[in-house]
């Protein structure tokens, strides 16, 4: 994706200052996180050893794979939809989110530019609540995964790609593009259209 937006940029492109900020941190913050993931992993297990899990299974079948392969981003989203606007709410929450949102630019490398305990706190408190859900199968929920990061880079593309017929279901780099903006106006406008949607 980064060699699309080299290519096809929407707007500028990332000076190189910039661009090198954000592969050199998202390097750093993938080791430290990786590093402090067995202690992250202590709460999971915890709960999910003393609550259960897999309070929903799937049937071994395709339309069991199937079930599970929608199951699992809808429940997803709407538990990183909850986190995100407490990130945007809650002052301790905003200002690890603020480094996120502070880029000078908007390119797929924003993608990583968060603070290195987001992720963790995401591993520790939203995780295991689909771990309890669901037991999907191994292979979808790999491609739950994969597809989920996918969509991540292309919400943060330096692109004008916009799906039309599901912009709304979708978030796009556009549209996406206005929930970064510093320009209050276009604030407001994102504000109108989340709150709508809820």
């Amino acid at each position: 994706m980064m060699a699309v937006e080299w290519r096809v940029p929407h707007a500028r492109a990332a000076s190189a200052e910039d661009a090198w900020f954000n592969v050199l941190y998202a390097l750093i913050a993938m080791i430290l996180i990786a590093s402090l993931r067995p202690l992250a992993m202590l709460v999971p297990l915890w709960l999910t050893k003393t609550v259960g899990t897999g309070w929903i299974s799937f049937a071994p079948s395709f339309p069991g794979w199937c079930a599970a392969f929608l199951a699992l981003p809808f429940t997803n989203d709407l538990l990183v939809y909850i986190y995100h606007r407490a990130q945007h709410a809650v002052p301790v929450l905003w200002r690890m989110h603020e480094l996120h949102h502070s880029a000078g630019h908007f390119d797929v490398a924003v993608s990583y530019r968060h603070f290195w305990v987001d992720p963790l706190l995401q591993m520790v408190f939203l995780y295991p609540l689909i771990g309890i859900l669901f037991k999907p199968p191994a292979s979808a929920l790999l491609a739950v995964l994969a597809v989920n990061q996918v969509f991540q880079y292309l919400a943060h593309m330096n692109s004008g790609f916009s799906p039309r017929r599901f912009g709304l279901l979708i978030t796009h780099p556009p549209y996406h593009r206005i929930h970064h903006s510093p320009h209050q106006r276009e604030r407001f406008a994102d504000r109108c259209s989340m709150s709508s949607s809820t």
